[in-house]
């Protein structure tokens, strides 16, 4: 290619060299940037180019980059590999050389020379047996290779931090930084490794071919890519958060439970299956190919009222493209469970029709006892396996008397603040009336907790609230004069 611009819509995954192939490139533009995949014995000779790219190198690759400008270079260093390096600064990076005759390096089959190139940025993907020590570097990235069949335990990875001296705490390779910055860390696990990851900040973490992932706890921020399942791998991410899209791809499954995407899409793409478990996304999810996907959501309410009927709002469905040869929804059923007992009862009978952000059911309360109640979903799929997925959600029914309706023309008008309730909150009213205003904090369970009179002489009281001797959670104060009631909720921290 001489004398070209590029540009690819914004799509990202747009190169593969594999093989013996090779590409030339002098005086290219690209529109965007891009991710190039190598392997094999393929040859990679850019000059005088602006083409923004980031290359995973592998095999007997050999690359030569001449007055670039924009590129990220992946080391992946094999199980048998050695790097003990100084990454230079990358601004202007004016001779760069990378092969196993370098003092510190071994076991590494590829070739990377980089002669007056700008805007040059490191990462590395170590293998498991591999060897690795960086020292005084700034790494854009460190991806982690997993090969085998191994279950492993990775925690306490996070983005965006300094090492003075640090080990990874991996069992199967060596890993070690001194004087380093690592700006995000990506793990791929494959072949038919598990994974259990807590406590992570990640830029991107995917499954391929068996291998299978359990995240909680960890927080994807898009930094490194997509947060996904591939292939026929299992991926769960339970209380977790994401700001990036999340994907299902091949014959996977993604199962997205107790967790919050706070931007990007989520998708599933071939014949995969994305479950969702309680989870909240900015959009619904889309669904390509022939693909399928579950959702199970209890969302309204939190807090409702004894002896009364509450609509219970959520989504209850299993959906697909109308080529997938995957599972329907067979029927949804919601049930609940007063906190300490042991038993769950139905709230109303299996219902066949799946329900998107709508009411679910209607819950008859009368001749329930305040207090903390679980509320079940159960989404059964239409196989001969009947496949069921469950989310829960805690509502907390209060007495029927906090439940009275109030007037819109009711005088009585109170504020809290601060609120969450410290030492220095006070309770102001304002009213109209004169004389005596009672005043009870109820629990959620519906236990008095205090009480006292207010005089309000001239219309107008405050009062601190804040040193009452309350436990945290959520409580209720009620005002009450006469026919006229106000209920102001606050949180005791």
């Amino acid at each position: 290619m001489n004398n070209t611009t590029l540009d690819f819509s914004g799509l990202s995954h747009n190169l593969f060299i594999a093989d013996s192939g090779s590409i030339t490139m002098n005086h290219v533009q690209d529109n965007g940037f891009t991710t190039c995949g190598l392997n094999g014995t393929p040859v990679v000779d850019i000059e005088n180019s602006d083409v923004p790219s980031e290359y995973v190198i592998t095999d007997k690759a050999k690359l030569t980059f001449k007055n670039d400008r924009t590129l990220l270079l992946w080391h992946q260093v094999p199980g048998s590999g050695v790097i003990n390096l100084n990454f230079p600064p990358g601004d202007t990076l004016y001779s760069y050389h990378f092969n196993n005759t370098i003092p510190g390096i071994s076991g590494i089959n590829y070739q990377i020379e980089v002669d007056t190139c700008y805007d040059v940025m490191w990462a590395l993907m170590p293998s498991s047996g591999s060897s690795v020590n960086i020292a005084d570097s700034r790494l854009r990235s460190v991806g982690l290779w997993f090969k085998g069949h191994d279950t492993l335990d990775v925690s306490g990875l996070v983005g965006n931090a300094h090492y003075d001296s640090y080990t990874a705490s991996l069992p199967d390779r060596y890993l070690h930084f001194e004087n380093s910055d690592v700006r995000t860390w990506s793990l791929y696990p494959m072949d038919s490794v598990v994974l259990n990851v807590t406590g992570c900040i990640l830029g991107e973490i995917g499954t391929e071919i068996r291998s299978r992932v359990v995240a909680n706890d960890i927080y994807v921020d898009g930094s490194g890519g997509y947060w996904w399942s591939a292939d026929t791998t299992f991926m769960i991410g339970g209380f977790s958060t994401g700001a990036n899209a999340i994907r299902s791809a091949g014959q996977s499954i993604f199962l997205f439970a107790y967790s919050t995407l706070n931007s990007g899409d989520a998708s599933a793409l071939g014949n995969s299956i994305m479950m969702l478990v309680q989870s909240q996304l900015p959009e619904d999810p889309m669904l390509y190919d022939g693909a399928c996907i579950w959702d199970a959501y209890i969302g309204k309410p939190s807090v409702a009222f004894v002896d009364t009927l509450i609509s219970i709002h959520g989504s209850a469905w299993i959906d697909k493209t109308p080529v997938s040869k995957l599972m329907s929804l067979s029927w949804y059923q919601l049930y609940y469970m007063h906190s300490g007992d042991t038993s769950w009862l139905p709230v109303q009978g299996k219902m066949t029709l799946g329900k998107h952000d709508d009411i679910l059911a209607g819950w008859d309360t009368h001749g329930l006892l305040p207090g903390a109640y679980t509320v079940k979903l159960v989404l059964c799929d239409n196989t001969t396996d009947s496949n069921k997925i469950e989310a829960l959600k805690t509502v907390n029914l209060l007495p029927k008397f906090l439940g009275i309706s109030e007037h819109d023309n009711n005088p009585i008008k109170a504020t809290i603040s601060p609120d969450p309730v410290d030492r220095t909150s006070v309770l102001t009213i304002e009213t109209p009336l004169n004389g005596h205003l009672s005043l009870m904090i109820v629990d959620p369970a519906g236990k008095v907790v205090a009480e006292s009179m207010v005089k309000l002489p001239e219309g107008k009281n405050s009062t601190r609230i804040g040193d009452l001797n309350l436990n945290p959670g959520v409580y209720y104060c009620i005002l009450e004069t006469g026919s006229c009631r106000k209920v102001v909720n606050f949180l005791k921290k």
